[in-house]
């Protein structure tokens, strides 16, 4: 990739950004169910079997995910915690789509896709094999164990293999994460740890002790072992937050990331959606500590109620420093938000983004953080740890049929008046989504749009089609252009259309999805043996142009297996292979019907000498 695009690609990333699309989430506690309003909520049940033996797997976690444009992974909003469970998870959660993923300590990670219609409860069965795991141990720079060190699996944005192709169609997924860790673990007495229950997918592994400094390995393949990770000697780091008086700031939370030196675009675009390394705390005259910084630079985030959000970059860390952080006071920003009727809008949720970034902070490599709050009984928030400046102000209900409001440029400064955010009945769309071939209704279809300009889970409008294939879209905004109507279905290609939304107008409208099929496989190498992660991709020659298109990627199991779906109907379709150290390969072309589930055999690929 060369400089320009690099520089294009990085630039475009920071910008969304700042606009508060990347964002951080806390660790969620188990069991939790985050945001999910409790009318209209359809029962998920997730069972958790060992593969071949059919028996619950005990001690099994699910966390679930609401899911944005296509497949991409949105906010989490529910984790079952790592306790002891029993291989059998019930939920309730409101009609749309989701991500389920699971994992078991000695077992492989999966993950799943999962529509809930309304009214119709959903079973999904996982079936995991043993086992995907990257182990190791942790040691000193004299090969002594050190045990306690808290051990995380982060996933990489591509695998190694990846063409520029792959990396760019994967460009846009940090987007869509919520920064939390995909596994964690603790090192043992000699020193050994094992992140269990992963996906076939590309891993760094950061490794946080008291008393070293952090220090990560990326690019690690599952499974893999012998992973060692070699810490530095390290000590205390003590600080004092205060306000502009110089008095102690206390409950401030002092966060630590550690500063990224590198060119790679994807790198930098990862650095700022995984965790900080750690946070503290600030006691009740301001003063905290931390014993996992070893000598290094880093960034910090303090903040507190009441105060401004603070951000210190490159600040040289070493053994016994001192550091010292001032808060300005926040800015008060106090409203209320109404119904078309005036009354008050309790449960509303308000958030706030600011325009404009400073030049110094472009290349921050510290997401920035989303400032969102709920109104109570009388419709009332506040926000009290904002700069001066100018920001975008969102409003949605989602409980209600309200359209989302978007106020531009709200200056916020000393001494304002409260902000009334008055909330109207939005417009709909009705219609059905029917088989293109046999005109019959699809069930379960997920129709989604979203109507104010901003590409977030959250302000995403979304319904799901009956058993007679129709749908009821509601609570929609009137945006200047036509609305981008994505419908997702499975076993069936996408449907995107533009819609015209008229006021106090319910608009009519028919999707026709074309139905798609499934190639399954192996990869194996010369000697016969599987390749696990493997990148496999469904592709095709276009009859109207002769250009080559991909349309369907997953990764090998450990048994060297995959299975595409979603892949097109037609004449002319082939499977592409690439590996880490492997030459890349292709099967025969081959045909596809609609609903067909072909096995394409072995596709053999050769070790690079």
């Amino acid at each position: 990739m060369n400089s320009f695009l690099r520089a294009l690609l990085l630039s475009m990333v920071l910008s969304l950004a700042v606009l508060g699309i990347v964002f951080l989430s806390p660790e969620s506690q188990a069991p939790t169910v985050a945001d999910v309003p409790r009318r209209d909520v359809v029962k998920l049940t997730v069972e958790v079997l060992e593969k071949n033996r059919g028996r619950r797997l005990e001690g099994s976690r699910i966390w679930v995910s609401r899911l944005t444009e296509g497949d991409r992974v949105g906010k989490q909003i529910y984790d079952s915690g790592s306790g002891k469970t029993t291989g059998l998870f019930e939920i309730e959660l409101p009609p749309g789509a989701y991500k389920v993923r699971v994992s078991c300590r000695r077992y492989e990670g999966k993950s799943r896709s999962v529509t809930l219609p309304e009214d119709t409860p959903q079973r999904v069965v996982f079936e995991l094999a043993p086992w995907n795991s990257i182990s190791g141990r942790i040691l000193t720079r004299s090969g002594s164990p050190i045990s306690g060190a808290r051990v995380m699996g982060l996933e990489e944005l591509v695998s190694p293999d990846a063409d520029l192709e792959d990396q760019i169609s994967e460009l846009m997924c940090p987007l869509y994460r919520t920064g939390t860790t995909v596994m964690e673990a603790v090192s043992a007495e000699d020193g050994s740890y094992q992140l269990a229950g992963l996906e076939f997918k590309t891993y760094a592994v950061r490794v946080v002790a008291a008393g070293y400094a952090p220090s990560e390995v990326d690019r690690v393949p599952v499974p893999s072992a012998e992973v060692d990770v070699v810490l530095v000697q390290g000590g205390s780091v003590t600080g004092l937050v205060r306000d502009a008086s110089g008095f102690g700031v206390a409950a401030a939370s002092v966060k630590a990331y550690l500063q990224l030196d590198s060119q790679n675009v994807f790198k930098v675009m990862l650095s700022i959606v995984w965790p900080p390394v750690d946070t503290a705390v600030s006691d009740s005259v301001g003063r905290f500590r931390f014993d996992t910084l070893g000598p290094g630079i880093y960034n910090f985030r303090i903040g507190a109620k009441g105060y401004q959000t603070s951000e210190e970059r490159k600040i040289t860390v070493s053994d016994g420093a001192s550091l010292s952080f001032t808060l300005k006071p926040g800015l008060v920003l106090r409203g209320f938000v109404t119904g078309p009727d005036s009354e008050p809008v309790p449960g509303a949720k308000v958030r706030v983004y600011i325009v404009g970034v400073p030049a110094d902070r472009k290349r921050d490599h510290v997401a920035p953080e989303r400032d969102i709050l709920e109104t109570n009984e009388q419709g009332e928030f506040v926000f009290d740890t904002l700069a001066q400046g100018n920001y975008t102000v969102l409003c949605w209900d989602t409980g209600a049929d309200y359209a989302t409001l978007r106020r531009n440029y709200v200056q916020v400064r000393r001494g304002m008046a409260p902000l009334s955010l008055k909330l109207a009945r939005g417009e709909k769309i009705r219609g059905r989504v029917l088989d293109r071939a046999t005109m019959k209704p699809i069930a379960g279809a997920l129709i989604s749009t979203y109507d104010v300009g901003f590409i977030d889970v959250d302000l995403r409008k979304e319904a799901v089609s009956k058993e007679d294939g129709s749908f009821f879209l509601r609570g929609l905004a009137m945006p200047p252009r036509p609305l981008r109507i994505r419908v997702d279905a499975a076993d069936y290609a996408t449907g995107r259309r533009r819609v015209k939304v008229q006021k106090n107008q319910e608009s009519e409208e028919v999707f026709q999805l074309a139905p798609t099929g499934v190639v399954a496989g192996r990869v194996i190498d010369l000697n016969g043996k599987p390749v696990a992660g493997a990148r496999v991709t469904a592709s095709d020659t276009r009859e109207f142009s002769g250009i080559e298109s991909s349309f369907s990627t997953d990764l090998t199991g450990h048994d060297g297996s995959f299975s595409l779906s979603g892949v097109h109907a037609g004449k002319s379709h082939w499977i592409r292979v690439k590996k880490c150290q492997y030459v890349g390969s292709q099967s025969a072309v081959f045909q596809l019907e609609p609903f067909q589930r072909i096995d394409i055999g072995a596709i053999t690929v050769e070790g690079l000498p």
